[in-house]
């Protein structure tokens, strides 16, 4: 028993170090209104925008929507095009993990029971993270039906 002792206390900090989730935090964050001009996000190639200059070229494409310019010594905009069924429900949440360096946004993508497509973008503005953080997005498919 002396000799497993060790090898059991190794396993039990060992899992405990893997289940500890203090370095992620949810990030609030505000949706940008996209208006007027369909599939203007999908056209510019652009996810996160962090400066003047990407906001107007991406405004210069989107010659409908009008919105304010953000003020990116703040805040970032992340944007996306999403893809689901016609009676899709997309829910989203923000996260910082501050052991990986990086900002995840979560998309459930809830399967609504129907065989059409649809075609949603989204706009998010959250706080800018610190230097050196990437952007990783993670789409989850709810196979059941949203009520």
């Amino acid at each position: 028993m002396k000799l497993l002792l060790p090898f059991i206390l190794f396993f039990h900090f060992t899992a405990a170090a893997q289940t500890d989730s203090s370095h992620i935090k949810r990030i609030p964050f505000t949706y940008l209104k996209i208006e007027g001009d369909f599939l203007c996000v999908y056209r510019s190639k652009v996810q996160v925008i962090q400066n003047d200059s990407t906001w107007h070229k991406i405004q210069s494409l989107c010659k409908a929507t009008k919105t304010e310019t953000p003020d990116f010594s703040k805040y970032t905009v992340w944007q996306r095009t999403s893809h689901g069924d016609c009676h899709a429900l997309f829910t989203h949440a923000l996260f910082m993990d501050t052991l990986a360096k990086k900002m995840i946004w979560v998309e459930n993508n809830h399967y609504g029971g129907c065989r059409a497509a649809k075609i949603e973008e989204f706009r998010i503005e959250f706080p800018n993270p610190p230097p050196g953080y990437t952007f990783e997005l993670r789409q989850i498919q709810k196979d059941e039906r949203w009520k």
